[in-house]
């Protein structure tokens, strides 16, 4: 979960998947994760467990393709809430196990206040799933009116969190289990990445909140948020820095929004170099400049991931994300709460010792993007001129830069132990996996 993450609402079939890895392959683009939306299953219901045959008619040969030749994880997106159908594959089976007869066909009412029916869920009609490589992406109905359960009181979220993090060591698979959920309250931090739900638009203005948003939730140790990096759109610029953002953060994931109707859907991947309203969700189509500003943003992640994985392994050890407030490590300094949701102070620990101060504000007419950032004191590492900033004041000290296109300030601690792999040419997908 810490490498790069795709998904896309779509009616993708297995060409189409293929066809999409080797897009990241043959552009040097890293790739780890490749998440279907919710298309990939039956049309009946916005709850489904059984995939679509008419995209996917063999899914155990695509996934031997995702996950066993290339080394990817591969989810699903699904929506409980609606419970199972009779047109569902493991309709009966699921009937059998809660000792009901399934003659009449009706839909079994999804019930996550039954344990009975939640461990006869996750053993009938998941693990067929878990069984070909398959990871849940929890996007429980929010308009549904069962999104809280007993009057309100449960989130069915942090329960199918658990469930899907456990049903699989359960079930006596050697495999540790993963999710991508939405937010199920307190505690859900325990569940690796949380998806924020979709994007409201690509503006400079979200763009400078998911920073700050991050690194706050740290607070409650709620420090790996999935949010959408949607696009490209008409403005590079902020695209390219929204990349930089998102593979700086907890989790990199890419996400159109839900575009896939109307004049973005048809052909795959529907695309005008006229018309950029399409959220397509390629990083490569842009001028160059620009894309090789996000692969080596993509790239810099990749090199990185022992690093994130130790901090991971941090996280699982004392409850912390990969994004940290600053003043989680200088909560004497007054600066370490300067943030701002609007994007002053844009900047977090990413991990214990790198400081990351994403730009969040467009370039003036030198195109150069003026940011602001603030370093505590100690001795740090610029990524960018290699030089060591030594900061005597107990107060920290205040940097007034500006930044070209490429540029993504960030400080190494001095002294820290930064555990890295280099990325070579033709290898970059599934390097997380290993």
């Amino acid at each position: 979960m810490v490498g790069v993450i795709w998904s896309r609402w779509y009616n993708m079939d297995a060409q189409d998947v293929v066809a999409l890895v080797n897009d990241y392959e043959v552009r040097g683009f890293p790739l780890d994760v490749h998440v279907l939306d919710m298309n990939w299953h039956m049309k009946q219901d916005w709850t489904g467990y059984s995939f679509d045959q008419r995209l996917i008619p063999n899914a155990t040969d695509l996934m031997d393709y995702v996950v066993k030749q290339r080394g990817l994880m591969q989810f699903v997106n699904i929506h409980d809430a609606d419970g199972i159908g009779s047109w569902e594959e493991q309709y009966e089976a699921m009937s059998d196990c809660l000792g009901i007869s399934s003659a009449g066909g009706a839909t079994i009412e999804a019930d996550f206040s039954n344990k009975t029916y939640v461990r006869c869920l996750e053993d009938t009609v998941m693990k067929p799933l878990y069984d070909i490589g398959i990871y849940a992406w929890i996007d429980w109905q929010q308009s549904s009116s069962g999104v809280h359960l007993n009057n309100g009181k449960f989130n069915p979220t942090i329960l199918t969190d658990w469930q899907r993090c456990t049903s699989p060591k359960r079930q006596g698979s050697q495999e540790r289990g993963a999710v991508l959920a939405r937010f199920g309250g307190l505690g859900t931090h325990r569940y690796q990445a949380g998806f924020s739900g979709d994007v409201a638009g690509l503006t400079w203005s979200n763009l400078a909140f998911q920073p700050y948003f991050s690194a706050r939730a740290s607070n409650v140790a709620y420090g790996s948020w999935s949010h959408d990096l949607e696009g490209p759109s008409d403005d590079h610029e902020m695209y390219t820095r929204w990349v930089q953002w998102i593979m700086h953060s907890g989790a990199a994931r890419s996400h159109d929004r839900g575009m896939s109707a109307g004049g973005c859907k048809d052909p795959f991947p529907a695309f005008d170099q006229d018309d950029r309203r399409c959220s397509l969700v390629r990083v490569w189509n842009v001028p160059h400049y620009y894309e090789d500003a996000n692969r080596e943003a993509m790239l810099w992640r990749a090199r990185h991931v022992p690093y994130l994985y130790t901090a991971m392994r941090e996280g699982y050890d004392q409850g912390l994300g990969l994004v940290r407030a600053m003043y989680m490590y200088a909560p004497e300094a007054d600066m370490a709460y300067a943030g701002t949701y609007e994007g002053a102070f844009a900047q977090y620990f990413l991990g214990k010792d790198l400081i990351v101060a994403p730009v969040v504000t467009p370039s003036g007419n030198d195109s150069l993007a003026p940011s602001t950032h603030w370093l505590p004191e100690g001795a740090w590492f610029s990524d960018l001129d290699r030089t060591v900033v030594r900061v005597t004041n107990t107060s920290g000290l205040v940097i007034n830069g500006k930044y070209d296109g490429s540029e993504v300030p960030k400080y190494w601690r001095a002294g820290a132990v930064v555990p890295s792999r280099p990325v070579r040419t033709g290898d970059s997908i599934g390097v997380a996996q290993r």
